[in-house]
C-alpha cells in the first residue's frame, strides 16, 4: 500500500478582512520611531499676535497701548528690563542712546534709530507745513502752484471786498450817476453831468416840443378848414363839379380824336410829298442822263 504525504495550503486571505498574527509572548512588541522637528524647542514661545505688536515701536507718537507681558520661555529673560512703561512713546530708546554713549556695543544700534527719529520728525514736520500751506491756498481759491482752481469759485477777501463796494454804489441815488456827454456843437468837447440834472433838462425839452406840435395841431387844422372853404368856392357843390367834370371830359375826348385825325391827315400829305418828290427826282435824273448821252453823241 503506498504511502501518500499531505501537503500543507496556505491559509487563504479575503481581501478586507484582518488576520491576527500568532505573537510569541517571549518577544518585545515592535516599535514604531517619531520624527521629531528642531522647530518644536521654540513652539513654547509661540503665541497669538497682540495688538500692541502690530503697531511699529519706532513710531515718534505715543501709542497708550500697555506693554504684554512676556510668556515664560527661551526668550524670556532677553528683553525684561527693556523698558516698564507704555509701548511706543517718545522716549522708547533713550535708554539705548544713554547706553550707547558708555559701551561701545551701542553705538551700532542707537546712533541709527537716532538718525532714523531726527529723519522721521523732520519730514513729519515739513509734510504738516507743506499740509498748512496747501490748506490755506485752497482756502483762497488756489491750487498748490498757486494758480486759481478750476473747480467751483471760492471767493476771496479780495472779491469780497469788490462786491461790497459795488453794492454800496448800487445803493447810491441813480440821480448822482455821471455822465460823459459830447457835445458836436462844441467840436465833440466831453462833459461831465449828473444823470438827474440832465433828465430834468430832457424833460424841459420835451415839454417845450410837445407845447410846439400842439400849436403846430391847430395851425394845421385851420389851414386845413380854409383850403376845404375854397374848395367849395371855386369848385361848387358837388353835383356842377361832377357836370362839370364830365363837360371837360367830353371836350377833351373830341379834342383827342380831331388830333388823330390831324395826325393822320398830316402823315398822308407827307407819305404824298415824299412820293412826288421821288418822281421828281427820277424824271430829273432820267434828263440829265439823255444830255449827258446827247453830249456824248456831239462829240
Amino acid at each position: 500500500m503506498a504511502h501518500v504525504q499531505a501537503r500543507r495550503r496556505k491559509p487563504i486571505t479575503i481581501p478586507g478582512s484582518v488576520q491576527k498574527e500568532n505573537r510569541n509572548p517571549l518577544r518585545a512588541p515592535p516599535t514604531s520611531k517619531k520624527t521629531v522637528s528642531i522647530n518644536g524647542i521654540f513652539d513654547h514661545v509661540k503665541g497669538p499676535r497682540k495688538a500692541h505688536e502690530v503697531r511699529s515701536v519706532l513710531s515718534p507718537r505715543p501709542a497708550g497701548i500697555p506693554k504684554a507681558k512676556a510668556t515664560p520661555g527661551y526668550f524670556t529673560g532677553k528683553g525684561a528690563n527693556l523698558l516698564k512703561g507704555k509701548v511706543a512713546q517718545p522716549g522708547f530708546f533713550a535708554k539705548y542712546r544713554a547706553n550707547g554713549d558708555k559701551t561701545p556695543s551701542g553705538l551700532p544700534f542707537s546712533d541709527p534709530v537716532a538718525d532714523y527719529h531726527k529723519t522721521a520728525n523732520a519730514n513729519f514736520e515739513r509734510r504738516m507745513e507743506q499740509w498748512r500751506k496747501e490748506l490755506g491756498l485752497r482756502r483762497d481759491g488756489l491750487d498748490v502752484n498757486g494758480k486759481p482752481m478750476r473747480k467751483a469759485p471760492v471767493p476771496t477777501e479780495a472779491d469780497i471786498d469788490a462786491v461790497a463796494k459795488e453794492l454800496e454804489e448800487l445803493q447810491k441815488p441813480i440821480e448822482d450817476d455821471v455822465l460823459h456827454i459830447q457835445d458836436p456843437q462844441t467840436g465833440n468837447a466831453t462833459k461831465t453831468r449828473k444823470l438827474g440834472e440832465t433828465l430834468e433838462m430832457l424833460d424841459r425839452r420835451l415839454e417845450k416840443k410837445f407845447s410846439q406840435i400842439q400849436q403846430l395841431e391847430i395851425e394845421q387844422k385851420r389851414l386845413d378848414d380854409e383850403v376845404e372853404i375854397l374848395k367849395k368856392q371855386v369848385l361848387g357843390d358837388d353835383k356842377d363839379y361832377k357836370k362839370a367834370k364830365d363837360g371837360y371830359e367830353a371836350q377833351l375826348t373830341l379834342l383827342q380824336k380831331e388830333v388823330e385825325k390831324v395826325e393822320a391827315q398830316a402823315k398822308s400829305e407827307l407819305e404824298e410829298m415824299k412820293r412826288k418828290d421821288r418822281n421828281a427826282k427820277k424824271a430829273f435824273n432820267l434828263k440829265i442822263q439823255a444830255l449827258w448821252e446827247g453830249i456824248n453823241d456831239y462829240e
